[in-house]
């Protein structure tokens, strides 16, 4: 995208030895990629969406993926603080829904790949291709929109994530609904790039 800003200090390496593809490191919380507010991007209202990309041995706090400008209406994908799982989190104002999923991934050393996606009110996750799991609370139909949110990769939106000593690649977002054997083909044509 033509509109995504990069900030500080953003190193990209191949993300094997010998491949063309490259992967994001960012060097401190000042590190980050972001798209300003586009009505047609990152705009979501009450629609669907999803978020999915490939990260590596990411640190405890790392947000991969935030729309927002402001604490609230906002979603996010990041690592929990306090332990080695994934944080999802869905701000609706008037309070949020988080979820979290996983073990032990910050000490994987190895690329692994994340899908996650709101359709209606249900939010649902996969991991490396895995059936999609939906949560059982609700995860707010209602529009993120307000506050004119932009997209914040690497970082949150006030860029106090922790710093990222991990690595990711391929993070794509969508105004869409997906399916799981959508996301397994995504998943079995991309891994093939991150073959040693």
């Amino acid at each position: 995208v033509n509109d995504l800003h990069a900030y500080g200090t953003i190193t990209k390496n191949p993300v094997v030895t010998g491949a063309e593809l490259v992967g994001y490191s960012f060097a401190n919380q000042g590190s980050y990629l972001k798209m300003p507010h586009d009505t047609n991007i990152t705009h979501v209202g009450s629609g669907d969406f999803n978020v999915m990309g490939w990260f590596y041995n990411s640190p405890r706090g790392m947000t991969y993926f935030d729309i927002a400008n402001a604490a609230s209406p906002r979603f996010f994908v990041a690592q929990m603080y306090n332990s080695d799982t994934f944080w999802f989190y869905m701000n609706t104002g008037s309070g949020g829904q988080s979820w979290t999923n996983g073990s032990n991934i910050e000490s994987k050393q190895f690329w692994q790949f994340i899908a996650c996606k709101r359709v209606g009110t249900t939010f649902s996750y996969s991991l490396n291709g895995r059936d999609f799991i939906s949560q059982t609370a609700n995860a707010w139909g209602g529009s993120i929109s307000g506050n004119v949110p932009y997209i914040t990769i690497g970082q949150n939106y006030t860029a106090t994530s922790s710093a990222a000593t991990g690595k990711m690649a391929l993070w794509k977002f969508s105004h869409s609904d997906i399916s799981i054997q959508q996301v397994r083909k995504i998943f079995n044509d991309e891994k093939k790039l991150f073959a040693q």
